[in-house]
């Protein structure tokens, strides 16, 4: 049996519970998948992947793409903009400032980050960025 202040709490405890569920309206994450999502290559040869961003119809602010991974052994992501110091992909235009965009072709890692200016928000699906690999290895 409860004493009265452990009914107590658990009332309480329950109220706030039911208020999260009641006040905080359920959220949508957004998806990013990538196009295509296989792909045959012959070494030497280039072929590009696109980063698709669907909000889900959430507005959102910001992505980021913290660590796309691929195999380093028999790919590698093509610099996109040579005049930039490192390894960039192709920035898409759903969002108007990239934060981030590095490659590793050691690791096999992409990082790539975007937001929206001025405190504005975006809703809707797109082209967040491309990759564009070259073969290395069967």
């Amino acid at each position: 049996m409860l004493s009265m202040n452990k009914k107590t709490y658990y009332i309480y405890y329950l109220i706030i519970l039911s208020g999260i569920f009641l006040f905080f309206p359920s959220t949508y994450a957004a998806t990013l998948t990538l196009s295509p999502s296989s792909q045959s290559v012959s070494v030497g040869g280039t072929f590009t992947v696109n980063i698709l961003l669907n909000t889900q119809g959430t507005s959102i602010d910001g992505v980021d793409v913290y660590s796309l991974r691929y195999n380093p052994a028999i790919l590698e992501v093509q610099d996109s903009n040579t005049s930039v110091s490192g390894i960039q992909i192709t920035p898409g235009t759903l969002l108007a400032n990239t934060l981030t965009n590095t490659a590793n072709n050691t690791t096999g890692a992409i990082q790539f980050s975007q937001v929206t200016a001025g405190g504005s928000t975006f809703t809707g699906s797109g082209t967040l960025a491309t990759v564009t690999f070259k073969g290395k290895a069967n």
